[in-house]
């Protein structure tokens, strides 16, 4: 990149979300080169405040006011409350940190616990290393789904709707992949984040969350996870 004096838009969006605190940025090694792009809807909790920023190095000044300028042809300027209520974020204070450290460790141990559970099954699944999607693979089922005649992973969504009341979006074309395959992009945060967050919070940093909290505290994902389980054994008795 450096030789060919590449300009790049790197997407950290879920970097402060890393659950071994080993996110690399590219600005690191990069950092002539990078523009780093990242917003408060998913560290900070703040999905629906829509505001997201850009960091230009100082020598990509121009570069940043064109952007800014054919950005302010697209919308005006968020919310000042949501400005302001960012710009505290940014300082990125001790009590932002320990929010922060507190939905890390929640999240990885929801994680561990629906990939634990789907790989038990014979569900394909890896492990992520930040934020809150999984994208599984069901082709242990293949041949029972294709006998119901289901050979999609949009058509395999309908029948987990339909039969477990689980909605899951399907992987295939919108990821790049072929259409056949059954995959899908699960969101693992359907629980309530305020009594999980308080319960971490009651536990503390310096201890490690017990396994039976997501059973206690996020029992909604657990539940759907179980469900979800039991539904691919039940395929695999046909």
């Amino acid at each position: 990149m450096r030789k060919r004096k590449m300009l790049v838009l790197s997407d950290e969006i879920y970097g402060r979300l890393s659950f071994n605190d080993n996110h690399l940025s590219l600005a690191q090694f990069y950092p002539e080169g990078t523009v780093l792009s990242c917003g408060i809807s998913k560290w900070a909790s703040c999905g629906g405040w829509r505001l997201g920023y850009h960091l230009y190095p100082s020598h990509l000044k121009d570069i940043c006011n064109v952007v800014a300028g054919a950005a302010s042809n697209t919308y005006t300027s968020a919310a000042a409350p949501i400005q302001l209520a960012a710009v505290s974020l940014l300082q990125y204070d001790e009590h932002s940190q320990n929010y922060v450290k507190h939905c890390k460790r929640i999240l990885h141990r929801v994680a561990t616990f629906c990939c634990k559970k789907l790989s038990s099954c014979g569900v394909k699944v890896h492990l992520p290393s930040s934020g809150y999607y999984i994208f599984p693979d069901f082709e242990v089922i293949r041949a029972q789904l294709e006998k119901r005649g289901i050979t999609t992973g949009s058509g395999m969504c309908d029948a987990l709707l339909e039969e477990a009341g689980i909605a899951l979006m399907s992987g295939g074309p919108a990821y790049l992949h072929p259409l056949d395959q059954l995959t899908v992009r699960l969101c693992y945060i359907n629980f309530d984040g305020t009594k999980a967050l308080k319960a971490s919070e009651a536990i503390g940093l310096g201890e490690h969350l017990p396994e039976s909290f997501v059973e206690t505290e996020c029992s909604e994902t657990y539940q759907a996870i179980n469900i979800l389980h039991d539904w691919v054994e039940k395929q695999k008795k046909l």
